[in-house]
């Protein structure tokens, strides 16, 4: 009889202790947290608390978003709630494709609890690309760009992703320009001039256009000149009789 209750105590004891890590991972300026080791899955939420002082900088590590190896935050004022990490694999949760890359790694999205990115000063996205991935995808290490999504303007958003190393597995790349906090991809980089081909394709039907505007008006000038000297002609010979 006693030895079960020793045993039911002990584990009361143990979930006491292990029930919060298992519901949050706290990130304190400073200090980098490696966070609870999850497996990747797709829709389901990573949350870590985070309490940073005014100026100061905390990292915490993603698991389930395999693309962001790290994001560390620098606070502009005294910051205190959580993080949500979601994966959506490869489906884009924002419906929209404007402005992304064509070939999607995949889409991963973060959220503040109490409180907003007007609270952030600026961030570092240490982000990676697996090779195998690439390789599946037909992308080479220079074509990855990780986007960040625009709530307001409803669209992607293209960011310089300098590539810092590599291992056998990964290529590392580092983003320090993010301003908005919701959604995020690395996918295949866009066209440096964003070009359609449609407005590619107008282009060339108006220059077309114009050419041939230019060769009628060329033609009715030449047409107009020829016959002003006949009617020269027409008239010196008049005159003579």
């Amino acid at each position: 009889m006693m030895l079960n209750l020793i045993r039911y105590v002990y584990v009361i004891i143990i979930s006491i202790l292990i029930f919060p890590l298992l519901a949050v991972t706290t990130v304190k300026a400073q200090y980098d947290s490696d966070g609870f080791p999850l497996e990747p899955g797709v829709g389901i939420e990573e949350i870590f608390g985070i309490n940073i002082d005014s100026g100061e900088t905390a990292t915490f590590f993603p698991g389930r978003c395999q693309i962001i190896d790290s994001i560390k935050l620098k606070a502009k004022k005294d910051i205190s709630g959580s993080i949500e990490v979601t994966s959506y694999g490869t489906k884009n949760p924002t419906k929209t494709d404007k402005d992304l890359g064509k070939k999607a790694i995949e889409f991963c999205g973060i959220q503040f609890k109490g409180f907003s990115k007007d609270d952030v000063e600026s961030s570092i996205f240490q982000v990676k690309a697996n090779k195998d991935k690439l390789d599946e995808l037909d992308l080479k290490n220079a074509d990855v760009r990780f986007f960040q999504f625009n709530v307001d303007g409803n669209k992607w958003k293209q960011l310089d992703t300098p590539q810092k190393s590599e291992t056998n597995q990964n290529y590392y790349y580092e983003v320090d320009s993010v301003d908005q906090y919701r959604y995020y991809s690395a996918a295949e980089k866009t066209s440096a001039f964003g070009f359609n081909i449609w407005i590619i394709v107008i282009c060339a039907f108006l220059l077309l256009l114009l050419l041939i505007l230019f060769l009628i008006i060329s033609s009715l000038g030449r047409k107009e000149n020829e016959k002003e000297k006949k009617n020269e002609r027409e008239n010196q010979r008049q005159s003579l009789r």
